[in-house]
C-alpha cells in the first residue's frame, strides 16, 4: 500500500510539472506569434470561459469524491454530478449567446468564445467533466493514467501550435487547436473508465437535490476564486486595452509553474494531517511547520531571483513585444510569497472543519482586488493590476493568519534562522545581479541552498521527520517524534 501510495504522489507531482511545462511552452509560442494585442483578446476570451466553467462546476469534485471513495462501485453520485452540469452548461452557453445578441462584443469574440466552451467538456485544464471523470481514477488511486491523458492534450496542442510557423493561422485556429487537443484525451479517458471500472453514464437527478445542498459552499469559494484569478485579465482588455491584456497575461503565465509546488506539498501531508490531527498533535505541528517553512523559502527565493533579472526573463521567453510585463511580473512573483502561505492556511481551516471561512477568504480576497483595480487600473494599466493582486494577497494573509491565531490552530515557523537566511539571499542576490543571467540563476541557487545549513533553517527532527514523510506516507508518527 506505502508503494502505490508514493507513486501515486509522484504521478500527479511529475505529472503536473510535465503537463504544465508542455502547455506553458505552448501558450509562450502563441503569445510570441500572435503579439501582446492578439494575445491579450486569446487570453481574455479563455479567461471569461473559465470563469463562466465554475458557475457550471457547482463545487460538486470533493464531495462526489468523497462519497465515491465509501463505495467504490458507486458511480450514482458521479452520474447525478455530471447530469446537473450537462443542464447548467445547456443553460450558461444559452444566456451567454442571448446576452451577446444585444451587447457590444465583437463577434469574432462570441465565435471564439463558444468554440472554447467545448473546453468545458473535454479539456482537464478547466477542471469540468474531465474533474468529475478523472474521480475514480483517484479512489483507485491510479493518477497516472490521469496524468498521461493530460500530457498527451498538451502534446498534441504543441504539435498544432507548432505548425503555426510553417502554415500560419489566426487566432480562431489557435482557439480551434487549443479546443480540438482536448479530444483524444477525453475519448481515451472514457474508453478506460469503462474497460476498467466498467463505468456507464446514465442521465439521473436523483440525487441532485442533496448533491447540490452538500456542495453550495465549495461552490461559491470557488467562483469567488476563478473570479480573482482571472477577472482583472477581462477587466484590462475591456477597459483598458487588449494589448495591456496581453502584458499582464504574459506575466501571469510565466508565474503559474510557481503552482507545482503546494500542489506536491499539500498533496503529500494533507491524508497524515487529517489522519493524526487528534492522535499525534505534535507530528502534526511539525510537519505543518515543516511545509510553511518551504513554501516561505521557495517563494522568497523566486520573488527575489526575478526582481534584478525579470526584463532579460521576459524578452528571452516572450520577446521584445511584452518587455513591458517585466514590472508586473515583479509584483506578481512578490505576491506568490503570501498566495503559498494562503494555500495551506486554506487546507488547514479544512482540516480543522472550519472550512466555512473560506468563502470569507475568497470574497475578501475578491473584494479588495478590485477595489484596488478601480482606483488604480485606469493610470497603471497591467502593473496596476499586479500591484492589486499582490495587495489583495496580503490582505487575505492577514485574514487567514488571523483566523488561525483566533482558533489558536496557528504554528508559528519564524525564527531567527529564517530571518538570516532571507536577509542573507536578498544581500547575496544584490552582488550577483549584473552578471549572464544562467550563471546568476545558477549561482544564486546554489548559494541560497547552501545558506539553509549555514543557517540551519531546518532542525535536526524537521530533516528526519520530512525525509521519512515523503518515503513512508502510512508510517507510525509517534516514532518520529524522538
Amino acid at each position: 500500500m506505502h508503494k502505490k501510495i508514493i507513486n501515486n504522489i509522484l504521478s500527479i507531482t511529475f505529472g503536473k510539472g510535465f503537463d504544465l511545462i508542455l502547455n506553458f511552452i505552448a501558450v509562450t509560442i502563441i503569445a510570441r506569434y500572435l503579439g501582446a494585442s492578439q494575445y491579450g483578446i486569446f487570453t481574455s476570451t479563455v479567461a471569461l470561459v473559465f470563469i463562466l466553467s465554475k458557475i457550471i462546476d457547482l463545487g460538486f469534485p470533493q464531495i462526489v469524491f468523497r462519497e465515491t471513495s465509501s463505495k467504490k462501485e458507486d458511480f450514482s453520485f458521479l452520474n447525478n454530478a455530471l447530469s446537473v452540469r450537462i443542464l447548467v452548461f445547456l443553460f450558461v452557453v444559452t444566456v451567454y449567446n442571448l446576452v451577446s445578441v444585444v451587447s457590444t462584443i465583437e463577434k469574432s469574440e462570441i465565435i471564439y468564445t463558444n468554440i472554447l466552451f467545448l473546453s468545458i467538456i473535454f479539456s482537464a485544464k478547466f477542471q469540468n467533466f474531465r474533474e468529475l471523470l478523472e474521480i475514480p481514477f483517484k479512489v483507485h488511486l491510479k493518477m497516472n493514467l490521469v496524468m498521461m491523458f493530460n500530457v498527451l492534450d498538451n502534446l498534441i496542442l504543441l504539435v498544432l501550435i507548432l505548425s503555426l510557423y510553417f502554415y500560419g493561422g489566426s487566432v480562431l485556429l489557435i482557439v480551434i487547436y487549443y479546443v480540438f487537443s482536448n479530444i483524444p484525451g477525453f475519448i481515451v479517458l472514457l474508453l478506460v473508465l469503462k474497460k476498467k471500472y466498467n463505468y456507464k453514464f446514465r442521465f439521473t437527478l436523483k440525487k441532485s437535490k442533496w448533491l447540490i445542498k452538500e456542495s453550495i459552499p465549495l461552490f461559491g469559494a470557488a467562483l469567488l476564486f476563478a473570479l480573482f484569478q482571472q477577472l482583472d485579465v477581462i477587466l484590462l482588455k475591456n477597459f483598458i486595452s487588449s494589448y495591456s491584456a496581453g502584458i499582464y497575461s504574459a506575466a501571469l503565465r510565466l508565474a503559474m509553474p510557481l503552482g507545482i509546488l503546494p500542489l506536491a506539498l499539500i498533496t503529500t501531508v494533507f491524508p497524515f494531517m487529517v489522519k493524526n490531527k487528534t492522535e499525534n498533535v505534535e507530528v502534526v505541528k511539525t510537519v505543518t511547520i515543516i511545509v510553511y517553512k518551504i513554501l516561505f523559502i521557495s517563494s522568497l527565493f523566486s520573488a527575489v531571483v526575478i526582481t534584478f533579472k525579470s526584463e532579460e526573463i521576459i524578452v528571452l521567453i516572450f520577446g521584445v513585444d511584452f518587455i513591458e510585463a517585466s514590472i508586473p511580473l515583479v509584483f506578481i512573483f512578490w505576491s506568490y510569497l503570501f498566495i503559498f502561505f494562503n494555500n495551506f492556511a486554506q487546507n488547514i481551516l479544512t482540516i480543522n472543519n472550519k472550512q466555512k471561512n473560506n468563502f470569507s477568504f475568497s470574497l475578501i480576497l475578491l473584494v479588495s482586488n478590485l477595489s484596488v483595480l478601480g482606483l488604480i487600473i485606469s493610470s497603471q494599466e497591467a502593473t496596476g493590476a499586479s500591484i492589486a493582486k499582490l495587495v489583495a494577497s496580503v490582505i487575505g494573509f492577514c485574514y487567514l493568519l488571523y483566523k488561525q491565531i483566533e482558533l489558536k490552530i496557528f504554528n508559528n515557523f519564524v525564527s531567527s534562522n529564517i530571518i538570516f537566511w532571507s536577509l542573507a539571499i536578498m544581500g547575496t542576490v544584490y552582488f550577483l545581479k549584473d552578471i549572464n543571467i544562467f550563471i546568476y540563476i545558477i549561482s544564486f541557487t546554489l548559494i541560497s541552498v547552501l545558506y539553509i545549513f549555514i543557517f540551519k533553517v531546518f532542525r535536526k527532527n524537521e530533516f528526519k521527520l520530512l525525509f521519512r514523510l515523503l518515503n513512508e506516507p502510512a508510517w507510525f508518527p509517534q516514532k518520529l517524534i524522538k
